[in-house]
């Protein structure tokens, strides 16, 4: 009788931190689609902006419409791609992914760090 409950135990809690670790995960793609939901609000806002006379709000106007873009076209595959690299849940770190991705795709508009010193321009993942 001893020996039954306590592999009933042991089954019960392997299943209970199965759906725990299930429902964490579920939460961390959720949060990932809020924050790349918020960036496209931030581009859309930005896109509105096109027709400025400033050439430099015109400039990032149209890097956002890119940007934009990108970001619908790759929403589930960046989703998945910062769980795998489990990038958690800091939004710096967020952000940062996702920029690095899409300067990867359109190197040409990358031309912010080419001023930066070495040392700052190559970073990788901030911790």
């Amino acid at each position: 009788m001893k020996k039954t409950a306590i592999i009933s135990i042991l089954i019960l809690g392997t299943f209970a931190m199965a759906m725990f670790a299930y429902a964490n995960d579920v939460a961390l793609k959720s949060y990932y689609n809020d924050c790349i939901e918020k960036r496209i609000a931030r581009c859309e806002r930005m896109v509105a902006m096109l027709g400025s006379r400033c050439d430099s709000i015109s400039r990032c106007a149209r890097i956002n419409t890119l940007q934009l873009k990108f970001l619908r076209e790759n929403k589930d595959k960046l989703v998945q791609d910062m769980f795998v690299r489990d990038i958690g849940m800091k939004s710096y770190r967020v952000e940062y992914f996702l920029s690095k991705k899409f300067f990867e795709v359109n190197p040409e508009f990358a031309m912010c760090t080419a001023s930066l010193p070495q040392s700052l321009s190559q970073r990788s993942l901030p911790e």
